[in-house]
């Protein structure tokens, strides 16, 4: 059925592990971006870390689009409300804790600003980035949980998002509004960047308002998947990607240019989107696919705890690592070593974190609420 949207009457969504393991790589992006402060890098080791905070936007719009994939409008508002919170809060708050007893310790919240009273308050809430323009509120603290506060939007909207999708007769027009929404903000981030509007730009880049066009797009790409409508393939998807971002990169070089973020990623969008799409797409058929192999999987299952715990872990690394091995800001080559380990140790660190602390309490408080089975499947957001 090529463009009409359907109700989901042939039983549940397939699985998609091919999004379960981008989540992984999506992660780790993120986690070469926070290095670069720490040590020297290599050329394509902090080409990657210059751009690799792109992660964040590929979880936005995974997130739209494995809830929409895998949405039940039989499910009671109050059912998925409650799996979306035992799935974010618990880590939310044991990261937080972590945080605060480190400065405590050692005087450093190790990954974000201290935070104040008020700030540390919206935190607990997970409703610190919901104050425009405040970087140490939204960044307090274990400074990546902002990006928690614009999911906790978006979960708010989604079953109202969902069942006026899924309400649509056809999906050409859904595809078309939102080509346009995003010419839209892809010019007002130019024109942003151009005057220098650093405000706006900041609000573009961080607000949960502006970023939920991001789980809006993944919630289309998704119906516009199962409407059957096919995009570009992985390779093309990728150049999509890579195409854009390297020629803004090289037009705006981090020396002597003014390269905003709110640019970045309305540019890369698209190929994000479309690989999305692509994926998805070979995860509906039998075919071989490297990206479905346990190994992988099983990372981006615990992408979540990758992403939570990498900056408080590189906090205490790098207090480690200076005292006993301290390292010129000349010797990239043993950053690259230190790259290694730390990223190995994360990722243990992850998978441990995932195993034994995020899983088994989401399990935990699942069945105390009576709340069943999480949405989305193996590849929930």
């Amino acid at each position: 059925m090529h463009g009409t949207i359907a109700e989901r009457a042939d039983g549940p969504a397939a699985m998609l592990p091919s999004l379960t393991a981008l989540r992984a790589f999506a992660a780790l992006a993120v986690v070469i971006h926070h290095t670069r402060p720490a040590w020297a890098h290599g050329a394509v080791i902090d080409y990657i870390g210059q751009v690799g905070w792109l992660g964040v936007n590929c979880f936005f719009i995974l997130s739209g689009f494995v809830l929409m994939w895998g949405y039940d409008p039989a499910t009671r508002d109050r059912t998925f409300f409650l799996r979306r919170a035992v799935r974010i809060y618990p880590l939310h708050w044991l990261c937080l804790a972590a945080s605060i007893a480190a400065f405590a310790t050692v005087r450093s919240p190790l990954a974000g600003y201290v935070g104040t009273p008020v700030g540390t308050v919206l935190n607990v809430l997970m409703l610190h980035d919901w104050v425009p323009g405040h970087p140490e509120i939204r960044q307090a603290w274990n400074g990546v949980s902002w990006t928690l506060s614009c999911e906790l939007l978006f979960y708010l909207c989604s079953p109202v998002l969902f069942r006026f999708l899924l309400r649509l007769k056809s999906v050409w027009p859904l595809l078309f509004g939102v080509f346009v929404a995003w010419e839209a903000l892809l010019a007002l981030s130019v024109a942003g960047a151009h005057y220098h509007w650093d405000a706006t730009m900041d609000f573009l880049a961080y607000h949960p308002v502006p970023n939920f066009f991001q789980f809006v797009l993944g919630a289309s790409a998704a119906i516009a998947v199962r409407a059957g409508v096919r995009g570009l393939p992985c390779l093309w998807s990728l150049l999509l990607i890579c195409v854009p971002i390297a020629a803004y990169c090289g037009a705006f070089p981090e020396q002597g240019g003014y390269r905003y973020g709110a640019v970045m990623m309305f540019l890369v969008m698209p190929g994000i989107v479309s690989l999305i799409a692509a994926l998805a797409d070979t995860d509906t058929w039998p075919r071989p696919c490297w990206l479905r192999a346990p190994f992988w999987v099983l990372l981006g299952e615990a992408s979540y705890a990758l992403y939570m715990t990498h900056a408080l872990f590189l906090g205490a690394f790098t207090l480690l690592r200076n005292r006993f091995v301290p390292i010129t800001e000349r010797e990239w080559e043993w950053g690259e070593v230190a790259t290694l380990v730390y990223v190995v140790a994360a990722l243990a660190i992850s998978v441990a974190t995932y195993l034994w602390f995020e899983r088994p309490v989401r399990r935990l408080l699942l069945r105390v609420r009576g709340a069943g089975r999480p949405a989305g499947g193996r590849a929930g957001a």
